[in-house]
């Protein structure tokens, strides 16, 4: 095992006259935080996943909305104002939650090691988390 001490990963969007953003942020990501997982094709697995929850932040103990969503070992996420895919591939996960002036777009990757998948959705004033759990 290697000594990860003091290693991380830094998340750096300079500034931008236009777009998402536009004052820029930097982000700091330590060893703890940042969650891996090898990818494998199990179907079993992600059809457990039932539980979509909008959070402020991953860790977050209460979340924003929760919503009851099936998954299905074809790769398809469906709720009520919920549409989305999993990669069966790569395990890359992408959801439309809400419809019309109200919908958001996330994306994130399921985690088998830790049974769920997480990820982010961005507005164009701030950007919040998701989580697919059983």
């Amino acid at each position: 095992m290697t000594n990860t001490t003091g290693v991380s990963l830094t998340w750096i969007h300079p500034k931008r006259a236009a777009g998402l953003y536009k004052n820029g942020f930097t982000n700091v990501f330590y060893t703890n935080q940042i969650l891996l997982s090898p990818w494998i094709h199990a179907a079993e697995e992600i059809g457990r996943l039932t539980d979509l929850s909008m959070l402020g932040a991953i860790n977050d103990a209460n979340a924003l909305t929760n919503i009851v969503v099936t998954t299905t070992a074809a790769g398809k996420v469906t709720g009520t104002s919920v549409k989305g895919t999993i990669d069966l591939k790569t395990g890359l996960l992408k959801v439309t939650i809400g419809r019309d002036a109200n919908k958001v777009t996330g994306f994130g990757a399921i985690l088998l090691n830790a049974t769920n998948g997480g990820g982010y959705f961005l507005t164009k004033t701030n950007g919040q988390a998701i989580k697919l759990e059983p």
